[in-house]
């Protein structure tokens, strides 16, 4: 992609219109670096809300690192109304590509008692589950985040969120 050369030249206003001739014909990995520069500010003018339009539409084409990235607008309220049900929705499709930071994005909404997961116990499972992927997906951070958890919770949730872990595994096998 013609693209990729100008990026890694520093050109980015070239880079930058080529990736938008190819996010126009709807090329999901041309659409996520084109919402990134709007994101960023990078190559062309700085607009948030073009930038997630962008990542918007290459999510919905599968893109795992256009649905993090949606999944952390919404959770952000940046450049769009604030929306955690929809945010752990995109974070779960992504994390389901495992990316490792979206299932860490997930621990930490359900952590805050946020989600879908039900009563503050089932979330602090819920939590403990996505942390403990995260980790083993190399996410440092969530290390101290599932040691908070754990002055939290009884043994037998533990045990419940770990056989959770491994069901999600298996499916991913």
């Amino acid at each position: 992609m013609k693209a990729s050369g100008f990026r890694a030249q520093g050109d980015f206003q070239e880079a930058a219109i080529w990736y938008r001739k190819a996010a126009n014909l709807g090329h999901a990995d041309a659409q996520c670096a084109l919402a990134w520069m709007y994101e960023t500010g990078t190559g062309v003018r700085l607009d948030k809300a073009e930038g997630y339009k962008w990542y918007f539409m290459a999510a919905g084409q599968g893109n795992a690192e256009a649905q993090l990235a949606v999944g952390l607008v919404l959770a952000s309220g940046v450049a769009v109304k604030k929306d955690r049900i929809g945010a752990e929705f995109w974070f779960r499709q992504s994390a389901g590509q495992g990316c490792a930071e979206a299932m860490y994005q997930l621990g930490k909404l359900y952590a805050q008692g946020y989600g879908s997961g039900g009563s503050g116990e089932n979330k602090l499972c819920e939590a403990y589950k996505w942390f403990q992927l995260a980790a083993g997906h190399g996410v440092a951070r969530a290390l101290p985040c599932l040691r908070a958890l754990e002055q939290k919770m009884s043994q037998i949730q533990i045990s419940e969120a770990l056989l959770q872990v491994a069901e999600f595994q298996k499916k991913r096998d």
